[in-house]
């Protein structure tokens, strides 16, 4: 099995084991993300209670942030610099760029989502998740998780990783 993806998720449980729950529901009911096997790392998961919550959050926060700004890069470098260009902006290369940016924006997980949100349903915390957090801090956890495949067949393929960024076509 290849590993083609790790995620933090955040959920809202009473118990560890309660969150590992939602996680794994999630993502047998997602068509989104497609893995053979997800491997759940209980060292890196935690309650936002956890001493290093807030470091590994915001870690993974600014990991989907660089994502973002990769994609705009890219999308810059293949000409395209004004909303008003995409009318012309022909299927290929810049076309699927342009749809793995806007699952980051629009709340769509994809196997580039370092973190995703199930309480808030994207990839930030909304204030209000923020504010409840604080209050119940031992009911929000972070799951750490690896998504693996038997092959890029039959995992996702809406990836920055591993693609050919030369070919206009991929």
């Amino acid at each position: 099995m290849k590993k083609i993806a790790d995620h933090c998720i955040l959920v809202q449980a009473e118990s560890y084991s309660s969150a590992c729950h939602q996680v794994r529901y999630y993502f047998k009911k997602t068509s989104l993300v497609l893995y053979d096997y997800l491997k759940i790392s209980k060292e890196r998961s935690m309650s936002a209670a956890s001493e290093g919550f807030e470091q590994e959050l915001n870690g993974r926060l600014k990991d989907n942030r660089q994502s973002i700004l990769k994609l705009i890069k890219e999308l810059e470098t293949g000409g395209l610099t004004k909303t008003s260009e995409l009318e012309n902006l022909r299927q290929g290369h810049l076309s699927k760029t342009l749809h793995l940016l806007t699952h980051f924006l629009d709340g769509f997980i994809s196997v580039d989502s370092a973190f995703y949100s199930l309480v808030d349903d994207c990839h930030n915390i909304t204030y209000q998740t923020q504010e409840r957090m604080k209050k119940t801090p031992e009911h929000y956890w972070i799951v750490s998780i690896s998504g693996y495949a038997e092959s890029l067949e039959t995992g996702s393929l809406l990836s920055l990783q591993g693609r050919n960024w030369s070919d206009p076509s991929c």
